[in-house]
């Protein structure tokens, strides 16, 4: 069974979410936290509760979604050789330590680069440095995003020729839950979403929320690349899916197929 505790980090009201299922072991999901109060709300959470962080996953690299990581990578960090998140070089009562692994599209280590822009564009802290792992060998996956294997993030590749498949080919796994990886560039270049199909839950991002979507309007923003990949990959989704934001309320697929007045245009017949 899957728990979901949901936390409000920084002054862009950033969405992160520990989850975790029977086993104890937990993802933290976009760790917007910075100010050390923020840090010690999610870390004793997690330490009063008993939790085994085992991955941090990132929906994009906006600096709002990762202001916390370098921290807890380090914190969280698992005995080296146990993991093949990258060697922090740091040392535990038991030996050496490796970080907890970061899971991100390697395509959005460009928003990453960037952050420095939008630091000074809002005015906000820039993030620690931390490293990644390419979330589409999470579990040594075959990649790609579409039937045919074929994937929209790759240079030249286009969605025709073959079916998107919702249920993903890349996963993370966290004690007994699956998160498919969706990818859903637009918001910036390198977004994706996580999909649990047996409990119904999509962590969003920055991609859907209640009523609207991502902004494009920033370097690596696709408004069409967007919009094309929340009506052929999210929208095929069941409607009873929880949809769980980077920011705003949560929402189920559903309710944003009827109501998201940035997708009705494309359901409504056309007239001439």
């Amino acid at each position: 069974m899957i728990h979901i505790e949901h936390f409000t980090f920084n002054s862009f009201q950033t969405r992160c979410c520990v989850v975790w299922d029977d086993t104890l072991e937990c993802a933290i999901v976009d760790p917007g936290c910075s100010a050390p109060s923020e840090i010690a709300a999610l870390t004793s959470f997690i330490d009063s509760h008993g939790l085994k962080p085992v991955c941090i996953m990132l929906t994009h690299g906006h600096f709002d979604h990762v202001l916390g990581v370098a921290e807890l990578a380090s914190r969280y960090g698992i005995p080296a050789g146990g993991s093949d998140g990258p060697d922090s070089g740091t040392s535990g009562p038991d030996g050496p330590v490796a970080a907890l692994p970061v899971y991100m599209h390697p395509n959005d280590k460009f928003t990453l680069e960037n952050n420095e822009y939008f630091c000074k564009w809002f005015g906000a802290p820039l993030p620690a440095a931390f490293e990644t792992v390419d979330v589409r060998e999470a579990a040594g996956s075959d990649g790609g995003c579409l039937a045919d294997g074929s994937c929209s993030m790759d240079e030249g590749c286009s969605m025709d020729g073959g079916d998107y498949v919702p249920e993903g080919i890349s996963t993370v796994k966290v004690g007994g839950l699956r998160f498919n990886v969706i990818e859903t560039p637009g918001h910036t270049v390198g977004g994706v979403c996580y999909y649990e199909p047996d409990e119904k839950v999509l962590f969003s991002g920055d991609t859907l929320f209640a009523g609207a979507i991502g902004r494009t309007d920033h370097p690596g923003g696709d408004y069409d690349q967007l919009i094309r990949n929340i009506l052929e990959k999210l929208m095929v989704l069941d409607g009873s899916v929880t949809v769980i934001p980077g920011h705003g309320p949560c929402s189920d697929i559903a309710r944003e197929g009827m109501t998201n007045p940035f997708l009705l245009p494309f359901n409504e017949p056309y007239e001439e």
